[in-house]
């Protein structure tokens, strides 16, 4: 160990050649030894053994500063090739590097970055890469790779981080200081997706490579916004009370509901290019239009509204209108009317052509109903005869029908009518507790009997107006 003040004091010989080789001494072991030097300059290599490190003296000459552990390899630093650091990498500055991974040297620790920092190729970090920029300055992925794509990440200004295609110019997903994430381009997923919110932002479309399942809590919906400009924002997803819904943003009104009992509630008028088939019912806000046809619906009018109407258009025209009310009936028995209206060519409402009460199922028809009756349409034409008898043989009762025993009812019974004129009856559609089908009768073919019966009758009057003279 050696310790000297590198000042040669005068005196006998041998006393100068001695101090000389004790300073020499403590210069060749750079001042080996626990003791500070006895005199420090600036610059000067001090070997710390108490401490085990190699130290030097700062150039104003007022402390000393650690260059690294003795008896270790480039005192633990990073030689110029090679080298591993056991520890956190702090880069204050601009960094170049021209190798720093597993397959050269890599950081077993973690590497921060508070400048710039520039690597050749790939960084392998046992730690975390943590990377200190200025806010609004963003870190660059270039790769030698011949076609690969460069790549910026980092945070703008307002704390907003970003990942940018910066091959394509383009942003390509964001997330802002409240954590939503914006994914700035199609989102393509192979297997569930679940997150606790999604809002996608396209030019064109939104498109998912498989079935997939979005995942929120109850209440919580998923947010659709487009890029382009004028389109609508749109929100959807499960309510609290378990229906779905699809939500216009934009107009902040909701345009369709799904019931847990999966009735499909439409909140604004429907517009249909082609056929509109349901199996259920339509529960529809204003007016439900279809150019093609409604196949199995029912159309289910929301209590107090005054009308609620199906139309059926051509050419953009509306050329036929179904509708129904709720305000043409009072009491217990009341019910909504229903009716059909024809419209003109100028889109003027040509008025009713029948409508039907409810409650009472009475038909009235505003126009007349047409039987198609042309010769030309015949054959085997021949005249009723034995008219009156055929009439005689008829009787008219009053009858109450067992699913109406209120109402008091005047007509003739099918069976009866069956056995005397049989061209008037009909099966219908209904069946009896027996299984046999329910008759009825055409009560307006009954005139042409009627017609032949009165002039039979006027025969045989003027017959015996002719013999009383």
């Amino acid at each position: 160990m050696s310790n000297h003040d590198l000042t040669i004091a005068n005196g006998p010989g041998i006393n100068v050649r001695q101090d000389i080789e004790a300073a020499l001494q403590a210069l060749g072991s750079n001042f080996f030894g626990p003791a500070v030097p006895l005199i420090a300059y600036p610059c000067q290599i001090w070997a710390d053994s108490s401490a085990g490190l190699l130290r030097i003296r700062n150039t104003p000459n007022t402390a000393w500063i650690t260059l690294g552990p003795l008896d270790t390899a480039s005192f633990g630093m990073l030689p110029l090739t090679g080298g591993t650091i056991t520890g956190n990498l702090t880069v204050n500055g601009t960094t170049n590097v021209a190798t720093l991974n597993s397959a050269g040297h890599g950081v077993t620790g973690a590497l921060n970055v508070s400048g710039g920092a520039n690597f050749g190729s790939a960084v392998t970090a046992g730690g975390n890469l943590n990377v200190s920029v200025a806010s609004g300055q963003n870190a660059l992925y270039f790769s030698t790779v011949a076609g690969v794509r460069q790549w910026y990440s980092g945070c703008i200004s307002t704390g907003v981080y970003f990942i940018n295609d910066q091959t394509a110019g383009a942003n390509r997903l964001t997330i802002d200081t409240a954590g939503l994430v914006t994914i700035a381009q199609g989102l393509t997923v192979n297997g569930n997706l679940s997150a606790q919110g999604i809002r996608f932002d396209v030019g064109g479309s939104t498109f998912l490579t498989t079935v997939c399942t979005l995942t929120a809590p109850a209440g919580q919906q998923a947010y659709y916004h487009s890029v382009v400009a004028g389109a609508r924002d749109w929100i959807f997803g499960t309510q609290t009370d378990g229906s779905f819904l699809i939500y216009d943003a934009s107009a902040a009104a909701p345009r369709l509901t799904i019931s847990n009992a999966g009735l499909v509630n439409i909140n604004q008028s429907a517009n249909v290019g082609g056929n509109f088939g349901v199996g259920g019912g339509i529960t529809a806000g204003t007016n439900v239009t279809a150019p093609g046809f409604v196949q199995g619906a029912t159309l289910l009018c929301d209590a107090g509204v005054v009308s609620r109407s199906l139309s059926y258009r051509t050419n953009g025209s509306i050329r036929w209108s179904w509708q129904c009310d709720a305000t043409a009936e009072t009491g217990g028995g009341a019910g909504s009317n229903f009716g059909v209206n024809s419209w003109g060519d100028a889109g003027q409402n040509l008025g009713s052509c029948f409508s039907i009460v409810r409650s009472t199922r009475v038909v009235t028809f505003a126009v007349a109903i047409v039987n198609p009756s042309d010769r030309r349409l015949k054959s085997d034409v021949e005249p009723v005869g034995n008219a009156l008898d055929l009439v005689e043989a008829l009787e008219g009762v009053y009858y109450r029908k067992i699913a109406d025993p209120e109402r008091r009812q005047v007509g003739l019974i099918a069976q009866d009518v069956r056995a005397i004129f049989p061209e008037v009856v009909f099966e219908t559609a209904e069946t009896s507790d027996d299984g046999d089908a329910i008759l009825g009768i055409e009560y307006g073919k009954l005139v042409p009997l009627l017609v032949n019966a009165v002039k039979e009758l006027n025969a045989r009057i003027a017959t015996l107006e002719g013999a009383a003279r």
